[in-house]
């Protein structure tokens, strides 16, 4: 084992401890934080370290400690420790800290297995072309609800025969039930597709002059637009988070952002930034009809938490980046 590789799995284990020590929504916010910020090192002709490294790598990425470990690690906590703070694997909100050493250990343990997964997957013809992070986020949080909570991957049995797999109790079963009615979900979709392609597009303003001038590379270029508003979109779950009532009912978009940005970076180059712009609210709506669909057959008859977006990334990303792959 080389020592880069060894340090790669300290990253990855100690951030997974802390993101599990803070709770995985937290841990998420606190990663789209540090994305944006790299983000704004990269427009302004700065190292990419920040952004790749640390946000989007292996110290505090969302496949490893910015959320997937303190999933993982409620779900341990609460299927098999029985010392989750509010006895629910659902609740990724509430710090773990108050648990028990080995419910981070866990965490960081589940970090660094999620972020080779991801790696191993990048390597799988087709599949690689994916967002192979959010893939593995997907799939290591089957796994603890299969391993943790002796559950099917799609949840509680009851649960499906009595509402039906898709069905929601009247949004009592839903994820994130205040955004659930379809044209709500339309309306998010539309903005934040659109939204996400603006500012897709101001950015390659930016970026094509550093790239041509050898300050930033081709890589980082691509990655700030399609980052960008997915970071944006994570720091209003602080709202979230931090709310009560009404307060706290605030879309999720991240998902919705990022196949936005992915459809705009891919349609600019052979429509122009103006009709990209409306692939990308296309791109916006796919983000939410298939984030909803991930809700509704993993999230809402399970006990712990899989993740919406993700699966949403995930499923659209792969699509999308092999749809463009046989155009382009």
């Amino acid at each position: 084992m080389s020592g880069s590789v060894i340090i790669t799995i300290i990253y990855a284990f100690c951030g997974g401890i802390f993101g599990a020590s803070i709770g995985a929504l937290w841990a998420f916010i606190l990663c789209t934080i540090i994305a944006v910020m790299g983000s704004l090192v990269v427009l302004a002709g700065g190292s990419d370290f920040i952004l790749m490294q640390v946000a989007l790598g292996p110290i505090f990425g969302p496949a490893a400690g910015g959320f997937l470990s303190g999933v993982v690690a409620a779900t341990y906590a609460h299927g098999v420790r029985g010392n989750h703070p509010t006895n629910n694997a659902k609740d990724i909100v509430s710090p773990l800290m108050g648990t028990s050493w080995d419910v981070l250990f866990v965490g960081g343990l589940s970090a660094v297995l999620s972020f080779y997964f991801a790696m191993l997957l990048s390597q799988i013809p087709y599949i690689q072309k994916g967002d192979t992070g959010a893939i593995s986020i997907v799939l290591m949080s089957l796994i603890a609800r299969v391993v943790f909570l002796k559950e099917s991957p799609f949840g509680k049995r009851e649960s499906i025969e009595k509402h039906g797999i898709f069905g929601t109790n009247n949004y009592e079963l839903s994820w994130c039930g205040y955004m659930t009615p379809k044209p709500l979900l339309m309306m998010i979709g539309i903005s934040m597709g659109g939204v996400a392609a603006a500012i897709a597009a101001g950015t390659l303003e930016v970026l094509r002059p550093l790239v041509d001038s050898g300050k930033i590379s081709a890589a980082a270029a691509w990655t700030v637009p399609l980052f960008f508003t997915w970071g944006i979109s994570g720091i209003m779950l602080t709202m979230m988070a931090l709310g009560q009532g009404a307060t706290g009912k605030v879309p999720v978009t991240h998902a919705i952002s990022l196949v936005g940005a992915l459809m705009f970076l891919h349609t600019e180059p052979i429509f122009g930034a103006d009709i990209a712009i409306l692939f990308g609210i296309l791109g916006g709506i796919m983000g939410m009809a298939v984030q909803e669909f991930g809700a509704r057959v993993f999230w809402n008859h399970g006990g712990n938490h899989i993740d919406p977006p993700a699966f949403s990334i995930a499923i659209n990303t792969l699509f999308i980046n092999i749809l463009f792959s046989f155009i382009q």
